[in-house]
Parts: structure tokens; C-alpha cells; sequence
């Protein structure tokens, strides 16, 4: 495949359960600059796919690198200048991993990083969220080698 600057790429794993997203979630409710508890949820898709738009060289290199990536090798789309998500399918797992604050509020109303956790995954991560007062913040999305990639 001959990869070129200006034209668009559909990116996605070849093999199922390589496809991982990552969502920051911070505490709404602190003020800006200030420590704020946060956690992150992430969740392992069985197929996903990117659409990367090539716009220099360094982009159409990596493009290139991922066509010959070894597998199981992490590659992040946050490495390109324009790579947006096009689709996910059928999730395969998810986990929520906490940072705590040692003065939260969270620690003396649900437990400790472990409780919170549990009651996430009960609840539902944007239930949590939303109840709690936590707001997405960053997404990012990492694909595991090898890739599929088509012109669109």
C-alpha cells in the first residue's frame, strides 16, 4: 500500500480485542488548577476502528510503521495530528482505575480507591459520573498490532 500525505485512512486492529479506550474522568466540582481526584476508565473493544487523516510525513511514517507492526505492538492514534474515531463493536472488558486525593470528600463518603471502584462498576461508569459530579475530560484511543489500513 502506497501511503500518501493528504488522503485518509480507515485504521483499525486486525486481530478482535486490540482496540482500547481510554477515558479521563476529573472531579467537576474542584476549582481549576487545583488537585483534583480523577480516574480513568478503560475499556477493550472487541473491533474498533480510526480514521486518520495523513498531514505530514511524520504521520505518513508511522502510518507506514503500523503497516508492518509486529503483533501486540501498542501504537497510540494520539500520535498523529488527526486521528479521529469512527466505531467501536461489542465490548469486551472494562476497568476503572482511581487517584484519590489523601483529603477527599470520596474517601469519607464510599471508602477507600478499591470501594469506589466496586461501586462504578456497579452503578455504571457514566451513572458514577454524572451523580458525582465528574466530567469527562481527555479520551484516547491505543490499538494493538497488527493493522488493517484502507484508503477512504
Amino acid at each position: 500500500m502506497n501511503i500518501q500525505i493528504g488522503k485518509t485512512y480507515r485504521v483499525s486492529p486486525s486481530n478482535k480485542k486490540c482496540f482500547v479506550e481510554n477515558v479521563w474522568y476529573v472531579d467537576a466540582k474542584a476549582s481549576e488548577g487545583s488537585p483534583r481526584d480523577n480516574f480513568i476508565h478503560e475499556t477493550v473493544w472487541r473491533l474498533g476502528s480510526m480514521l486518520v487523516s495523513v498531514n505530514n510525513d511524520e504521520d505518513k511514517e508511522l502510518l507506514e510503521y503500523m503497516l508492518n507492526t509486529h503483533p501486540d505492538e501498542e501504537i497510540s492514534f494520539d500520535e498523529f495530528t488527526e486521528a479521529v474515531f469512527d466505531s467501536s463493536w461489542d465490548e469486551w472488558t472494562s476497568e476503572v482505575y482511581f487517584s484519590l486525593r489523601e483529603d477527599s470528600a470520596l474517601i469519607d463518603e464510599i471508602g477507600d480507591a478499591d470501594d469506589i471502584e466496586e461501586e462504578i462498576r456497579d452503578m455504571g461508569v457514566s451513572a458514577w459520573a454524572e451523580e458525582f459530579e465528574y466530567m469527562a475530560e481527555e479520551t484516547s484511543y491505543v490499538g494493538l498490532g497488527p493493522f488493517d489500513i484502507e484508503e477512504i
